[in-house]
């Protein structure tokens, strides 16, 4: 009976840690803790003065500030050189603070009766836009867009592929 339990111990071992090693080494996570310069930080309160932000490094090349402002989650990413390059704000429901117009938009497109489960807007340079991630029961999830001032963009199946600053849109 000591030799069965110590077989199925062994052997509960050995596949949680073979699971333990395959999970690790199919992540594609490289994001890491980043204490930034005076600059980073310089330039972060130029946007949102006085926020208490968390940094890290993301896909390498790109230096994050997190922080909730107003009920919402935002995040401020930088390049490496410490230049803003887009801003993310994941908007949290009941969505009080997208604007009026936006909501009014997405409501009067062809996907206003599905139910939302998440609006972001996204903030670059050379474009700014919202993104409604959008469900009803026996149809694809989708992702619907809307430019800043509220002009449909487009609609596709969501692939929970994540927007960065230099993600094409159109």
């Amino acid at each position: 009976m000591n030799l069965l339990k110590s077989t199925k111990l062994l052997a509960a071992l050995l596949l949680s840690s073979s699971a333990a090693v395959y999970l690790t080494s199919c992540s594609d996570d490289d994001d890491h803790d980043f204490t930034p310069t005076t600059d980073f930080v310089n330039e972060l309160n130029k946007l949102y003065p006085n926020v208490n932000a968390e940094w890290e490094t993301r896909h390498n090349n790109y230096r994050v500030a997190e922080f909730d402002k107003m009920g919402d989650e935002y995040e401020v990413w930088f390049s490496k050189e410490g230049q803003w390059v887009m801003t993310e704000i994941d908007y949290e429901a009941p969505y009080t603070n997208v604007p009026a117009d936006i909501m009014t938009a997405f409501y009067g497109s062809e996907y206003g009766e599905w139910a939302i489960d998440d609006i972001d807007y996204y903030e670059r340079a050379r474009d700014s836009f919202y993104i409604f991630d959008v469900e009803q029961r026996g149809q694809y999830d989708m992702d619907v867009y809307f430019d800043a001032d509220g002009n449909f963009i487009k609609a596709e199946r969501d692939t929970d592929i994540d927007i960065r600053p230099s993600t094409v849109i159109k």
